[in-house]
């Protein structure tokens, strides 16, 4: 993390904003979810889970980045969180296999 921190602390303009707004808060909540402290992790991704789209390479990428933040809202209890999150990001497609069963969880 702090290498990357230092790296991202020499980027500027808009690549600077991105690493230091979105791309090192991501990291650090990612870094929490990994030590299974969901609670942290949640704090962490709610103010940039909207975001995520900005340092994502791809669809599949901003995907795991929204199940992380959904998985953590499941294991810190907050479960009318996640449900509420969970229709937000399927209300325009058909939910995924992994999007139904985290749902038939928090129901």
């Amino acid at each position: 993390m702090s290498n990357i921190g230092a790296n991202a602390s020499k980027k500027t303009g808009r690549e600077a904003r991105v690493w230091n707004e979105i791309g090192m808060p991501l990291l650090s909540a990612c870094k929490e979810l990994a030590s299974c402290s969901y609670q942290a992790a949640a704090i962490l991704f709610e103010p940039i889970i909207d975001n995520v789209v900005m340092v994502g390479e791809s669809d599949a990428q901003d995907d795991l980045f929204r199940q992380a933040y959904l998985m953590s809202l499941i294991n810190s209890g907050r479960k009318g969180d996640a449900k509420a999150y969970l229709e937000k990001i399927t209300a325009t497609q058909k939910p995924t296999l992994l999007e139904e069963y985290r749902r038939s969880g928090i129901n």
